[in-house]
């Protein structure tokens, strides 16, 4: 089945690409409230929220790791090595990547900042 997918954000920002770039850093944003979701498809329209269904599951997770007598350095383990797997990932597919990582994370400035700060210390490779 097709279904087409939307999600509605109010940015205010300087052009199109920065009200987008905004918009993804909000979804990505840890602890994020930008989970509600139109979905459309043969049988209609539906808003799915993606933090209602996943908060039963959390409510769960929380229950048993209590059960269990989990503490958080219990996961840092487990937590590093997931997002170590991403960050391969990213790096390994180039610049590009690397810097739409680097913008969702802290925005154009910072990323400009750490450019001119990487290019302080050594000089930046020219492209090829």
């Amino acid at each position: 089945m097709l279904y087409l997918v939307s999600w509605e954000i109010e940015a205010e920002a300087s052009s199109p690409q920065a009200a987008a770039w905004q918009a993804r850093a909000a979804q990505r944003r840890p602890g994020t409230t930008a989970t509600v979701f139109t979905v459309r498809g043969d049988e209609g329209e539906s808003q799915v929220d993606l933090c209602q269904d996943t908060g039963r599951e959390m409510a769960v997770l929380q229950k048993m790791a209590a059960r269990l007598g989990a503490a958080s350095e219990d996961l840092d383990e487990a937590v590093h090595d997931a997002l170590l797997a991403e960050a391969s990932f990213i790096n390994n597919s180039g610049l590009g990547e690397q810097l739409r990582c680097l913008v969702e994370q802290w925005g154009i400035g910072e990323t400009a900042a750490l450019l001119r700060d990487q290019a302080r210390r050594r000089p930046l490779r020219r492209a090829r």
